[in-house]
């Protein structure tokens, strides 16, 4: 099966490489995951335990796990993974703060350098992928716990991999797979109706009508953590007001933009986190159009004469897309 991503990773150096290509590709691994209902899980560490409300950290890391050059996992291999890991990263270091970690076994202790009740789903994280630290040519070849080791890694075109047989997790059903890389998405249209290609991710917005009409193929997806914004300029004497920033955010129609730029293929935001998420303000207020922008440019201090304020608004921003605005088009 051949697989074509959308970036392409100048290393397979799980430790370093910001596209993650050794976690999507099956070859590493982390202690622990997030599941499809957003929950911290076990993966390679069974099991966890704190005290010193988040101090210490104690991992039982799963027995009869080998890497993919058949060497035993223990806790003293993820020690070495992890503190490599924090050695090659300035953002793991940071976001690990680990003080001290001393294994026994399939145990790992880890200190903290201040108390963190959060500290699992950092390791979430695919930079803290477990891997033998002692194997050759890492940036090409990683020896991960995953269900594929990789066969070659041709830098800016594909990395070719096959299936671990003495893979922990189950038998792993394909024998070989191609993890391949293409920035264009049209080219990765092109390649998957050309049949070079049987799985490719990111489809261009506006191809996707023609896909999922085609019953010869299957298109899915999933909502993503991402959220597109417009940033104001508060430098602008006149958007350093809240309540004129609040006035135009009121005029602008989320729907539309859901609708004619990102194809229906979005949601309107109602904040800067996916509705679904715990710490997700679900309550904000819906109230939207002229008379919210009204008693917004009161509150500015603006006057409303005749029920009508010509005001240049879209004069003082400097939006992110590259669109004209007409000031006399904003009148409230």
């Amino acid at each position: 099966m051949t697989f074509l991503f959308n970036f392409t990773p100048a290393t397979l150096d799980p430790h370093t490489d910001d596209d993650y290509t050794a976690v999507r590709a099956g070859v590493g691994e982390t202690l622990v995951k997030i599941s499809d209902d957003l929950k911290i899980k076990p993966w390679l560490a069974e099991k966890w335990e704190t005290k010193d409300n988040g101090l210490t950290w104690t991992f039982m890391i799963r027995k009869n796990i080998t890497f993919q050059n058949r060497k035993a996992l223990d806790a003293n291999a993820v020690k070495s993974s992890l503190q490599r890991a924090i050695d090659q990263s300035y953002a793991m270091r940071n976001a690990l703060k680990i003080k001290e970690m001393k294994a026994d076994g399939h145990t790992l202790t880890i200190t903290l350098k201040e108390p963190m009740p959060k500290f699992p789903s950092e390791l979430v994280h695919p930079n803290t992928a477990i891997i033998d630290v002692n194997a050759s040519h890492i940036a090409k070849k990683p020896i991960g716990t995953g269900p594929f080791h990789v066969l070659s890694f041709d830098q800016g075109n594909q990395v070719k991999l096959e299936r671990y047989e003495d893979y922990w997790n189950g038998k792993v059903r394909l024998k070989n797979a191609t993890f391949a890389f293409n920035e264009d998405a049209n080219a990765r249209v092109a390649a998957l109706q050309s049949g070079t290609a049987d799985i490719i991710y990111r489809p261009p917005l506006e191809s996707l009508g023609t896909l999922q009409t085609d019953p010869s193929f299957k298109v899915s997806g999933v909502p993503s953590v991402r959220t597109h914004l417009l940033l104001y300029n508060q430098t602008n004497d006149v958007l350093k007001d809240e309540n004129v920033r609040k006035a135009i955010d009121t005029l602008l129609n989320r729907k539309e933009i859901v609708s004619s730029i990102m194809n229906n293929q979005a949601a309107a935001a109602r904040g800067p986190f996916l509705p679904q998420f715990p710490f997700a303000d679900n309550n904000a207020n819906e109230q939207r159009g002229m008379p919210s922008a009204k008693k917004y440019l009161e509150k500015a201090g603006y006057q409303i004469k005749n029920g009508k304020a010509i005001i240049a608004l879209s004069c003082h921003i400097q939006f992110i897309a590259r669109t004209s605005f007409d000031c006399s088009a904003y009148t409230v």
